[in-house]
């Protein structure tokens, strides 16, 4: 089993499979004994999007962590790993095995979800940024058809004229 340091977190280690551990301790008593404790292995729970998190202590303050971001930084550390995101390449949240894991853009990470099926294309009114619906966009093209200015259209729905460019070319909502 390979154990890594968890690093800015001194009193914690990480193992190749995502289990954390508070590190072993040499403690002075006062009668000048010493004893050490155990390596200790932390508890973990599922957050609401299935993601594994611990919680760590630092700096006084305890806080939850992800587990997969933790083997990352343990076992891949990178410059920029604030703006990183991590990919499971399995697609499996729970598999946090640090050959599982690798450091993505969002867009990648995206990418990934929906070329593996994680996650569905949001098209037309379901993609909740959307302030037009189905329904909008077919009067668009008919205003357009029976020859409203692009600029006209564009003050009527709120949107930019070249959004209205986008759906009378097919351009934006392909799909009707």
């Amino acid at each position: 089993m390979i154990v890594k340091d968890i690093p800015g977190f001194d009193f914690y280690q990480i193992d190749e499979y995502g289990n954390v551990y508070k590190k072993e301790m040499v403690i002075k008593a006062k009668n000048g004994k010493k004893w050490v404790s155990k390596r200790k292995k932390m508890k973990q729970r599922l957050d609401k999007y299935g993601y594994k998190v611990v919680s760590l202590t630092k700096d006084g303050e305890s806080k939850p962590y992800l587990v997969h971001r933790l083997v990352a930084l343990a076992f891949h550390p990178i410059d920029n790993s604030e703006i990183m995101q991590v990919n499971h390449k399995d697609g499996v949240k729970t598999n946090n095995h640090y050959k599982n894991l690798e450091w993505v853009t969002a867009k990648e990470n995206t990418s990934h979800a929906i070329k593996n099926g994680l996650r569905a294309i949001t098209r037309g009114e379901k993609n909740g940024a959307s302030k037009l619906s189905e329904r909008d966009v077919l009067k668009i093209r008919e205003m357009w058809d029976l020859g409203m200015k692009q600029v006209k259209i564009a003050e009527l729905y709120g949107i930019s004229k070249y959004t209205v460019w986008k759906i009378i070319n097919k351009k934006l909502w392909i799909h009707i």
